[in-house]
């Protein structure tokens, strides 16, 4: 791994980081907004939703839908596939026009925007450097379209599957304070299948980020060998 390359490994590693984050935090978004699509009637504080649930529906499908869209993106970007790039600004911005748009008809119908004001917000965020990736002078060195890198792609996808496991894992303590009722933390009714799922993707992450180094390895004593 020479110095040269350096600013560009970071770049695209911080790229793919946020994207991964973000395509989960989507996918969670729109698991989560099942709850409401499908028994806003429980809650007295959606009370107002019940005749809008065909709506939230709507939302369910379309943020899920873009949060496997992104999932995909993400995975292109670390094989470094063509237009993977494009992929993932498309999924961004339907990311960011769905989350909206279910932002602005939660603000108007219940008078609170929570919590899909914190997946406008990541979505936007995570948009805007993608587009700030674009600018010529940075574009060169980010390298989401080069020649692949087997040993930069371990540690990027294991560092991307492992923050999404820990996203996963602790979805109850970052929007339990949005998704309690009556003392009850709705965040955490599916607490096993979550839990099952932030571990795969832990041990996946590790793997993944422990073969990188295994290749480093072998790269590094190939060298040596050549050399000695």
């Amino acid at each position: 791994m020479s110095e040269g390359n350096q600013p560009s490994k970071f770049l695209r590693f911080i790229g793919i980081l946020l994207m991964g984050l973000t395509a989960v935090v989507l996918l969670l978004a729109g698991i989560g907004t099942t709850c409401v699509a499908l028994g806003a009637e429980k809650y007295p504080s959606m009370a107002s939703l019940v005749e809008y649930k065909w709506l939230y529906q709507v939302f369910v499908v379309l943020t899920v839908l873009v949060g496997i869209y992104a999932i995909r993106a993400t995975v292109n970007l670390i094989r470094k596939v063509k237009n993977a790039y494009r992929q993932a600004l498309i999924a961004l911005a339907a990311g960011v026009v769905i989350s909206g748009i279910h932002m602005f008809v939660s603000l108007s119908l219940r008078g609170s925007a929570a919590p899909v004001n914190f997946i406008f917000y990541i979505n936007a965020f995570t948009l805007l450097v993608f587009l700030i990736f674009r600018i010529p002078g940075i574009w060169s060195k980010v390298d989401f379209e080069g020649a692949p890198d087997e040993t930069d792609g371990d540690y990027t996808a294991g560092a991307a599957l492992i923050s999404s496991g820990f996203l996963t894992l602790t979805v109850h303590l970052w929007a339990g304070s949005t998704h309690t009722w009556n003392g009850i933390n709705y965040a955490d009714a599916w607490h096993t299948q979550l839990s099952v799922i932030g571990w795969i993707l832990i041990v996946s992450g590790t793997i993944f980020a422990g073969r990188g180094m295994f290749r480093k390895d072998q790269t590094a004593l190939e060298i040596h060998k050549s050399i000695g």
